[in-house]
């Protein structure tokens, strides 16, 4: 399978899991298919799923949204939200329409009073 940019993160059962063991023999093979397809690899020891392997900047991609989504900082997330706006793919509309609905909705007072929040309950639990 072929990934591009819409469907890189869906897992395809046949090609995305793996054991422990495979992972051993195939290296080198495992990490060129997690970069190239940037899909994940559930890894299995028994049969059952045991860790995931990423590509690193998916990785940094899924971390940045997520501490965005916690409302961790709201610097982070104008830049990333501006970043992610770059038109780098032969299909920018839906990164352009994505970026602006994030864009709009970081400039919402809620969204703004909801970042100062959290952090005024980081900075209270490091001064204790």
């Amino acid at each position: 399978m072929i990934a591009n940019k819409e469907t890189h993160m869906a897992l395809v059962i046949t090609e995305d899991i793996k054991s422990i063991t495979e992972l051993k023999r195939n290296t080198n093979s495992v990490i060129d298919q997690v970069q190239k397809t940037k899909r994940p690899v559930v890894l299995t020891v028994n049969g059952k799923a045991k860790a995931v392997l990423l590509d690193a900047k998916e990785y940094e991609k899924i971390s940045s949204a997520f501490q965005m989504l916690k409302a961790r900082s709201y610097k982070l997330a104008y830049a990333t939200t501006i970043l992610a706006m770059i038109p780098i793919s032969m299909c920018p509309f839906p990164k352009l329409v994505c970026g602006v609905w994030a864009l709009v909705s970081l400039s919402k007072p809620l969204v703004k009073r909801g970042f100062q929040e959290n952090d005024q309950k980081e900075m209270n639990v490091h001064a204790d």
